[in-house]
């Protein structure tokens, strides 16, 4: 449902969905394009982070966590993985 608001087959018009999530098993009904990975700094800004879906090394390692965006994110590989704690 989501994807077919964001992309306009749902309603009259395209609609940009944000949700924040800590959640592996949600990544895996999207695709990496359609996903931005945030990490707040050590000075408080934050970084946003694309999976860089064009790279072939990118792809490599995709295909090797079997094309699991959950998985590899879990991995600290795609940033915004949350730290552990202390």
């Amino acid at each position: 449902m989501l994807r077919g608001l964001a992309s306009g087959s749902i309603g009259s018009r395209k609609v940009q969905i944000v949700l924040a999530t800590y959640s592996a098993e949600l990544l895996e009904y999207l695709q990496p394009d359609e996903v931005r990975f945030l990490s707040r700094q050590q000075d408080g800004s934050v970084t946003i982070e694309e999976a860089p879906v064009n790279d072939p090394d990118w792809r490599r390692v995709y295909d090797e966590y079997q094309q699991s965006l959950g998985g590899l994110w879990l991995s600290g590989n795609l940033g915004g993985v949350p730290r552990s704690a202390a």
